[in-house]
């Protein structure tokens, strides 16, 4: 079963998603969330995707606005307070429309900052899968070799591994981001996390990806880490052991 969804969020902008199951009826529901200059066909999206529906899950990949997919708006206008939203909105029409209560969610890089704050609020959440959450905005974008150039013009190209081409990006999410205080949200998840991330990462991400996983609250957290993957785990071997990392672990604590 394939179902595209389009649905507006509260600045008239069309959001687009796909929900797909197995079998005859749908299973327990997860929402799977990108990252930056991303979208939710990517093949790290649509392989851990994929997995899931083989083990009896129903799975939600949906496009962020102002985002590189098929929903509405221009890459130079994303902020991390616009995705929150629109994961909102899907999450709501997805359990109504299927008559859930619960479901999982998974967020990639900025996709897991995204997941993490939408977790510190919606007890419905039953369980969080975070890839390489970036868990401190500011940090990851002052890092960045185009970080003056974004400031001073208030955009500036980067090229995209995804697209195959230089795209634009906007300091709006560098600014939206300085009201967010991630340990605190970090702190109010209670649920079951499992966060993933690549042992070639930067080793300032890493360094973050441990703060993380430390400044964690919750009574079951467990991580695994990906041996010589990178932060997008855009290799076929990075992506199926992310998928098969998440179907034991989710085996393991149901």
């Amino acid at each position: 079963m394939k179902e595209e969804i389009r649905i507006k969020n509260e600045k008239g902008k069309t959001i687009y998603a796909v929900l797909e199951w197995r079998g005859k009826s749908p299973g327990p529901l997860v929402i799977l969330c990108h990252g930056f200059r991303s979208f939710g066909g990517t093949p790290q999206v649509v392989k851990v995707a994929r997995k899931l529906r083989e083990e009896g899950y129903s799975t939600v990949r949906l496009d962020a606005t102002n985002s590189t997919g098929k929903s509405e708006g221009k890459l130079v206008d994303f902020t991390v307070g616009g995705y929150v939203q629109d994961i909102k909105l899907v999450v709501s029409y997805v359990l109504k429309h299927l008559k859930r209560k619960q479901y999982i969610l998974i967020g990639y890089s900025i996709g897991g900052t995204a997941a993490v704050i939408i977790a510190s609020r919606d007890r419905r959440i039953s369980r969080l899968i975070l890839q390489s959450p970036t868990y401190d905005l500011l940090a990851v974008f002052e890092m960045r070799d185009n970080f003056a150039l974004l400031l001073k013009q208030g955009w500036a190209f980067e090229y995209s591994r995804i697209q195959k081409k230089q795209v634009k990006i906007g300091v709006a999410v560098y600014n939206e981001s300085k009201k967010y205080n991630m340990p605190m949200h970090v702190r109010k998840i209670n649920c079951p996390v499992l966060q993933i991330y690549g042992s070639a990462e930067d080793p300032r991400i890493l360094k973050l990806n441990r703060k993380f996983y430390y400044d964690l609250n919750t009574k079951i957290k467990n991580r695994i880490v990906i041996k010589n993957a990178g932060h997008t785990l855009h290799q076929d071997r990075d992506s199926k052991q992310m998928a098969n990392g998440i179907i034991k672990w989710l085996n393991k604590i149901n």
